[in-house]
């Protein structure tokens, strides 16, 4: 998977899991993992917003990081 902001891309990464789509029990395993992501996140007192499968992220870059570290 890659993410694109304007011309930049990132590397290709991996994802290691996934919620099974079409399924009776997988809306209700979406929001279990979008809460625990939501609660760590917040957790580092990074703003997040949720809405449907939706999530935003916001964090204020205030110098040139490596994000790997993150």
């Amino acid at each position: 998977m890659f993410s694109r902001v304007g011309e930049s891309l990132s590397p290709s990464a991996t994802l290691m899991s996934d919620v099974t789509h079409g399924s009776g029990i997988g809306p209700i395993a979406f929001l279990m993992y979008v809460d625990d992501l939501a609660r760590l996140l917040d957790s580092c007192s990074i703003v997040v917003k949720l809405f449907a499968d939706d999530v935003k992220v916001y964090l204020p870059i205030t110098s040139a990081i490596d994000v790997t570290k993150l």
